[in-house]
């Protein structure tokens, strides 16, 4: 699962604010949510949602933004099926990751941690004797 929020704010604002969360709302605010539920060993759904403040999107900047977001997803999805492909050819060949993968590299990490830590046997614990 993803959440990013974007926020624009007047230029200077994190100078005036002291690097801190600005006293004052942004210009122009948006929330995306998405969210990847894998239903086989090679199919996953791919959940998407992004919202903005009323004032803040008319119906041609959603038309627009509508457009972006379904070409950016266009693409993403080609290179996800030519990912897949290759996999298929070699599926023993070791994953490189790209420093652009350190949060998704991180996010297995911890995700094989505590499916180790949930496969291990309870510890026993023992109560001091009174």
């Amino acid at each position: 699962m993803f959440l990013q929020r974007t926020e624009f704010h007047p230029a200077g604002t994190a100078r005036q604010s002291g690097g801190q969360e600005p006293d004052r709302p942004p210009l122009f605010l948006r929330i995306d949510e998405q969210a990847v539920t894998p239903i086989s060993p090679r199919t996953s759904r791919y959940f998407y949602a992004a919202g903005a403040r009323a004032d803040d999107i008319d119906p041609d900047r959603l038309d627009r933004l509508f457009a972006v977001t379904q070409t950016a997803f266009g693409e993403d999805k080609a290179l996800i099926e030519a990912q897949q492909k290759l996999i298929d050819l070699d599926p023993e060949r070791r994953m490189l990751p790209t420093s652009l993968d350190a949060g998704p590299t991180r996010f297995r990490q911890l995700v094989d941690s505590l499916l180790a830590a949930d496969a291990a046997p309870p510890a026993i614990v023992r109560s001091a004797s009174p």
